[in-house]
């Protein structure tokens, strides 16, 4: 999914890693891709993909929140939000893309608040934004 993203920094240590801001909200992401070289505060469009190493799991959560929570220090992060299988998304704030994932075992939570792990937030930095 694509979206517009102000590059917030680089880790000098860790070429693939950057933290970057959509709508308000600050993600640490895996860089798959730079298309064009980047300048920290400046904005971007971007391509997101969640990766998930295991099996995927979506489960109804109790709290009615829409939120991205950073596990640790780690890429990994806890998505909690409405589930829309038939969009392929979760609103956390941002939608979420699950296009690449098979949930069909999950149609019963659509458009309740869920909650799901992912192990990583992928990024493909596509070029300088105009706006």
């Amino acid at each position: 999914m694509k979206y517009k993203a102000k590059i917030i920094s680089e880790n000098p240590d860790i070429e693939e890693e950057v933290r970057i801001e959509i709508e308000g909200i600050e993600l640490l992401c895996f860089v798959e891709e730079y298309k064009c070289p980047i300048e920290i505060g400046k904005l971007y469009d971007i391509e997101l993909d969640i990766v998930i190493f295991d099996d995927l799991e979506i489960e109804k959560s109790d709290l009615k929140i829409k939120e991205l929570v950073q596990q640790g220090d780690s890429f990994s992060y806890y998505i909690h939000g409405i589930f829309y299988p038939a969009d392929q998304i979760i609103d956390a704030g941002i939608d979420i893309d699950l296009e690449n994932e098979d949930f069909s075992d999950f149609w019963y939570l659509e458009k309740q608040f869920v909650k799901m792990r992912v192990d990583r937030i992928n990024v493909n930095i596509l070029e300088e934004s105009n706006d």
